[in-house]
């Protein structure tokens, strides 16, 4: 299929390459633009947690401090890898939406013991807070970023439309599907998509594009990108949201490597399980590690195979994008 995506630019491009590799067709089109606010050096004197609720949140945080030692609760599990991936070295995820967020801070913090911070968004400065507010939490925080919306509909979209060379548009937010119906029916291209499929990551999003109409509207399991992907046709994948257990440097380390190999053990059971040809991630250590999390699990599970029936190597996202297009 060939597929607009429409989230910011640095997600967007990471997506792109998940689809290619299972043979579909992405078009990268923002429809809204991330601005990373600058300022002076975040210290987190008193913080006993940093609150994330996007991967944006999370990049426009790591610019501004030189701390990974406090502990990231995430929204769910893009944006707890994106943490990861910056360094930070005690990251925990809810696997959902910001209520959820809230209901595990609530569940396993203790007021007491420090303030919250909130790596916040322009549009999700005060969402979370007034419910961590009510449970005796005291959340601090400051706007990082803000998303806007472009002023035009991206060429590359409206090229598509016009041409009707797409099969559908993924849509990742009530703010994005409410800019690309904007911006489609500016153009002058709303009836263009008369003969697409919307994949929505919330039923709000849905909602958002009630001003367009489609050949269908599909709406996510779960707020997340693993939802998402189980939404298009056809698309074989499984996606391991936990943690690989080497944590940057860390866990490679000799006197680290057993305890990382422990804490990794459940992303290794998942490899194994999958039985998928390739083990993947944008880290080289993570799915190297998970390779060797595979290999100590004493005949549990035998893990992916080549086609030599040796265990596969790791490999990078752009090393599949590569094989798919028969560049390597």
């Amino acid at each position: 299929m060939q597929l607009l995506i429409t989230r910011p630019k640095d997600d967007a491009e990471a997506f792109a390459v998940i689809l290619r590799v299972h043979g579909h067709r992405p078009v990268v089109a923002s429809v809204m633009e991330v601005r990373t606010h600058t300022g002076a050096p975040l210290e987190f004197e008193g913080v006993q947690a940093i609150l994330t609720t996007s991967a944006n949140g999370v990049r426009a945080l790591a610019q501004r401090t030189e701390r990974r030692d406090v502990p990231i609760y995430a929204v769910g599990p893009q944006t707890a890898e994106v943490a990861r991936d910056f360094g930070f070295l005690l990251v925990y995820s809810a696997d959902g939406d910001s209520k959820a967020l809230a209901d595990m801070l609530i569940a396993r913090l203790d007021p007491a013991k420090g303030k919250l911070w909130h790596a916040a968004g322009a549009e999700t400065a005060g969402k979370l807070r007034q419910t961590l507010h009510g449970a005796g939490f005291t959340v601090e925080g400051t706007v990082l970023y803000e998303a806007v919306p472009v002023t035009e509909l991206p060429a590359v979209a409206s090229q598509s439309l016009l041409g009707n060379a797409l099969d559908g548009v993924m849509l990742f937010s009530p703010r994005s599907a409410k800019a690309f119906a904007e911006l489609t029916i500016k153009a002058g291209l709303a009836e263009s998509c008369a003969g697409l499929d919307a994949f929505c990551i919330s039923t709000a999003t849905a909602e958002a594009l009630k001003t367009l109409s489609f050949t269908r509207v599909a709406v996510a399991g779960a707020p997340n990108q693993k939802a998402m992907l189980a939404l298009i046709p056809d698309m074989e994948i499984e996606v391991i949201e936990r943690c690989s257990g080497h944590g940057g440097a860390w866990g490679v380390m000799k006197q680290n490597f057993e305890v990382a190999l422990r804490t990794g053990k459940p992303a290794a059971r998942a490899a194994a399980k999958a039985e998928k040809p390739f083990i993947a991630s944008e880290c080289p250590l993570a799915a190297e590690h998970i390779v060797q999390g595979v290999a100590r699990l004493d005949g549990k599970g035998s893990g992916p195979d080549d086609e030599n029936g040796k265990a596969a190597a790791a490999v990078h996202p752009i090393e599949l994008f590569a094989r798919a297009y028969g560049l390597a």
